[in-house]
């Protein structure tokens, strides 16, 4: 059981994984590179037909051929999923576009038109889906997963690298101990310099994209690449991920037991 969704509430879910990072990998610049991340973001919807257990309508973005499969294998006999025809990197403004889809949802509310709406993250395209859904379909919108709306600047903070280091630090008593040394770095300048300083000291460094996801946007400099700082400048310039942005410089810390992907593996 999760105890703020509500059973006897119709559930729907929106997995718009992609629409929420679409900003960021955006960056990829080229449009081939940029369509092949949003993709590879929009394929994982079949995560979505496990959240928050059976009985529940789901929005992916493409059809999910072994979503079957995942029913018996969950044991879920009330789960149904749907995916637009055209779709794009903004599931919920899909959902908005096709009237199939909208429709779908409305009905999906019941004669109390009461929903509780679970999306991957809150987005400004999210919210608007939101807010049509309440004022020209008459539905009661409840948003169990969703910060209130003067509390959203928490969660895009904790989002970025460096507000989710600076909670965590405060969060962790051992944070010392888990947290890898690391400085936020406001200039593609200054991540140059900690990179620099990391190496100089006999450490490699990690340099990241503050709003970077799924360890896109990462380059690391070794103490052996013997770099300049106006090298790694020049290295982090040209990676658009990296972006003009915030950055982080922070250690990296290698594990004692990589795991390494088998050669062979049966599905």
């Amino acid at each position: 059981m999760i105890p703020h969704i509500d059973r006897a509430i119709p559930v729907v879910g929106v997995c718009n994984i992609s629409e929420t990072f679409y900003e960021f990998l955006s960056r990829a610049g080229d449009e081939e590179t940029c369509a092949g991340l949003i993709k590879g973001e929009q394929y994982r919807g079949d995560r979505a037909l496990v959240w928050f257990g059976d009985r529940k309508l789901v929005f992916v973005s493409f059809p999910i051929p072994h979503a079957e499969a995942l029913y018996r294998q969950c044991g879920y006999h009330d789960t149904r999923y749907l995916a637009p025809e055209q779709p794009s990197p903004m599931l919920s403004l899909d959902i908005l576009r096709e009237p199939a889809l909208l429709q779908a949802l409305v009905e999906y509310a019941g004669p109390d038109k009461t929903v509780q709406l679970v999306p991957y993250a809150t987005t400004p395209e999210f919210l608007r889906l939101v807010d049509v859904l309440r004022s020209e379909h008459g539905l009661t919108v409840l948003l169990p997963e969703t910060p209130a709306s003067e509390a959203i600047w928490v969660r895009d903070y904790v989002d970025t690298k460096t507000g989710y280091r600076v909670l965590a630090s405060r969060w962790l008593h051992n944070a010392a101990d888990l947290i890898p040394e690391g400085y936020p770095c406001h200039t593609a300048e200054l991540a140059a310099q900690t990179a620099t300083w990391f190496s100089r000291n006999g450490r490699a460094c990690l340099i990241k994209a503050d709003i970077g996801e799924n360890g896109i946007g990462n380059r690391i400099v070794r103490p052996s690449d013997a770099m300049t700082p106006d090298a790694v400048l020049e290295m982090i310039e040209q990676y658009r991920f990296l972006g003009k942005n915030w950055f982080r410089g922070e250690r990296l810390i290698r594990g004692k037991n990589p795991l390494r992907p088998p050669r062979k593996f049966k599905v």
